[in-house]
């Protein structure tokens, strides 16, 4: 079947009559489908709704500036990986007149265009056939065949499935800096990815997880691949290593920008021995009643095929072995997977090499083995393993994870051992699991009479319980460390860490930025410091379940920098900021950003002479109908650029104070604010005046 391939031209005169020919060039062509645009929002519309499907644009070269702005806001909406083809009469004036944006015209994931200068390289090019080299990576790694003879031994590939569950996503850059130094000299597939993802800022969950699964299908020249380590790394049970990335593709999942691969039926051409079949057999005739029998699970990551064709070739095309049994697994489809309990990712666009129609199952994923049977196939045996997901014993179990509800037996002690017991243990709220400086924090509190504090309450929803939800944050913690030379700008994991006391209900709990809840509903939550603070930047940006903050009792009269101070919190929508003292503060940059459910914010206790940048301050505040900034100074103000853009129903503004005669950037201010009117806006600068028509 040929692979279907949109085309999507933005071209302000695709309808000229020169146009009209390329396009019906291409229409004869059954395989493409043809879409064309005038205008960029419009087309980049259509283009959200398109779901993992190969994408070629072509951009008029005088389109290209326009459309690189709206596609960078857009893109965690975008599942899609598509090729950006320039088209210009005159390659090096394009050049010269986007020399800032070039870079997005050779990215490794979504600019494998470049810039062409006939209609015959935009057709030469869309039309090139895809590679075929077909599956041949070797990620057998050990296969595990368990007999279930009782129902505590479930929990294995249980805890095997919370272990990613519970992983945190930890040192991204780190562990980016290690991959990267590693294979920093490798081909240029693992070579320029790595390289984006270490350059991308704040790179959304959504977009890295496609990252790293794509990277995951590079190959290199000498057989030092990035998956050929991974899995031998877990094969050898060194699994911390890459718990990371798994996590990160994990996430992918649950946020949907991975798609799953449980509705079609999977393929996966491999060879056993004669013991292991043996094994099997053996399973399936002992089976008992309301268990599941036979299992199997992997330590490392399994491809699989959409395609029976495809996992047999590879089978046939692996090296002959007189002691191994050729064998084909098929997974049967199944509909009721859903995006929290799988563990498997359909990578087939997002793949370097499509054609294998891969769907990729994480490490310790686990199937019931239903049936065994030997055919001969063109003259040789193989052996059909008929698997099925072991999804409806998971969600009966994997709510019992506290190791005192798994029955007492010896192959409970197997499970303690192995040490994923106590990833997965919920840690009691008990006096002996705090620290002792907490115990002693607790003493300077109630000395202090809990003066200076922050209450904030939190929704957990269903889909929540035992998961890592984010209860504060700090620079560190969401960029990691080490930025270079403006890192110190930012600094202030120290003064979170070493001066925080937590407590949710009346209990104090060791400092974490994530805290597992067990049950859903409300939770309020006191952050107490025990000194101010002087940097509060990133205290609790991306906390998107926090859907209340109380400040008033909080003392920041020695804070300079609130930096992306509630970035992201998307649930916030109630801020009470009496009192909040700000006359030291410098940088106010993306403040409230992202609080897409605020709908009113009171200001006037704020103090603004000091601030230099309020850029991107309120973008993103989707609810935002009128805010009130009459008591803002802005007499030290270099950057007010993007500082309300996306405020989608922002219809009145008060910045009757607001001056910006000394050379202030304004780039984009008002950007994307369709309900907001010059008369709308109170201020005497004409040149904030100007910038709404």
């Amino acid at each position: 079947m040929a692979t279907i391939v949109n085309v999507i031209w933005f071209d302000e005169h695709y309808d000229s009559p020169e146009n009209i020919g390329y396009i019906n060039d291409l229409k004869g062509f059954p395989n493409l489908k043809i879409k064309c645009f005038r205008q960029i929002e419009e087309g980049m519309n259509f283009i959200k709704e398109i779901e993992f499907e190969e994408t070629d644009i072509i951009i008029n070269g005088k389109l290209y500036r326009e459309f690189i702005k709206l596609f960078k806001d857009e893109i965690k909406e975008i599942f899609i990986i598509p090729k950006i083809i320039i088209f210009t009469k005159n390659e090096n004036e394009f050049k010269q007149n986007n020399y800032e944006y070039i870079n997005y015209i050779n990215h490794p994931f979504y600019g494998l265009g470049g810039v062409k200068t006939t209609f015959k390289e935009i057709r030469d090019f869309i039309l090139k056939p895809l590679n075929k080299k077909i599956m041949n990576r070797d990620d057998e790694g050990n296969l595990t065949f368990e007999y279930i003879d009782c129902k505590e031994k479930l929990y294995y590939p249980v805890l095997y499935k919370a272990l990613i569950d519970t992983t945190r996503i930890d040192n991204i850059d780190l562990f980016t800096r290690k991959v990267n130094e590693k294979y920093k000299n490798n081909c240029s597939q693992t070579k320029n990815l790595l390289k984006s993802i270490e350059n991308i800022q704040n790179i959304p969950i959504e977009l890295l997880s496609k990252y790293y699964a794509r990277l995951y299908t590079s190959e290199s020249d000498d057989g030092n691949s990035f998956y050929s380590d991974i899995n031998k790394d877990l094969r050898e049970n060194k699994r911390d290593n890459y718990l990371s990335f798994i996590k990160i593709l994990y996430e992918g999942i649950k946020t949907k920008s991975l798609p799953l691969g449980s509705n079609n039926i999977l393929y996966r051409g491999t060879k056993l021995t004669n013991e292991e079949i043996n094994k099997i057999i053996n399973y399936i005739n002992n089976k008992k009643e309301g268990l599941p029998g036979a299992i199997v699970f992997s330590k490392t990551f399994l491809s699989f095929s959409k395609e029976q064709k495809i996992a047999l070739n590879f089978l046939r095309n692996q090296k002959n072995n007189n002691l191994l049994n050729k064998v084909l697994f098929i997974l049967e489809k199944d509909n009721n997977i859903d995006y929290n309990l799988s563990t498997h990712a359909d990578i087939e666009k997002i793949s370097f090499y499509p054609n294998e129609k891969e769907v990729l199952f994480f490490p310790f994923s686990s199937f019931e083995i239903k049936e065994i049977k030997k055919v001969n196939d063109k003259g040789e045996n193989i052996y059909i393993i008929k698997l099925f997901y072991l999804g409806k014993y998971i969600k009966q179990l994997e709510n019992n994870m506290d190791s005192n509800k798994i029955p007492d037996s010896e192959y409970k002690q197997q499970i303690i051992k192995s040490g994923l017991i106590t990833k997965v243990e919920p840690v009691e709220d008990t006096p002996k699991n705090i620290n002792k400086k907490y115990e002693n924090y607790k003493k300077e509190i109630n000395n202090n009479n809990d003066m200076n504090y922050i209450l904030s309450e939190i929704e957990i929803k269903e889909n929540d319980i035992y998961k890592d939800v984010r209860i504060i944050n700090s620079y560190e913690e969401y960029c990691g460390k080490n930025k270079g030379p403006i890192y110190d700008i930012y600094k202030n994991e120290n003064e979170i860490k070493n001066n925080i006391v937590i407590k949710i209900g009346e209990t104090i709990i060791p400092f974490s930025y994530f805290h597992k809840f067990k049950e859903k509903g409300r939770y309020t939550i006191k952050y107490i410091f025990k000194n101010n603070l002087t940097n509060t930047n990133h205290m609790f940006s991306s906390s998107s379940s926090i859907i209340k903050i109380d400040l008033s009792n909080f003392n920041t009269k020695n804070v300079t920098n609130m930096w992306n101070m509630f970035y992201g919190c998307s649930s916030l929508k109630k801020i009470i900021l009496t009192n909040f003292n700000t006359e030291n503060v410098v940088y106010m940059v993306g403040m409230f950003k992202g609080c897409s459910l605020l709908t009113d914010i009171n200001l006037s206790s704020f103090n603004t002479q000091k601030v230099i940048s309020m850029n991107s301050m309120f973008a993103g505040c989707l609810s935002l109908a009128n805010i009130n900034l009459s008591n803002f100074s802005t007499q030290n103000i270099k950057d007010l650029g993007y500082m309300f853009y996306g405020c989608s129903y922002l219809q009145i503004v008060d910045l009757s104070n607001f001056n910006t005669q000394n050379g202030t950037l304004m780039n984009d201010m008002f950007g994307k604010c369709p309900y907001l009117r010059r008369d709308n806006i109170k201020t005497n600068d004409i040149k904030i005046k100007n910038l709404i028509n």
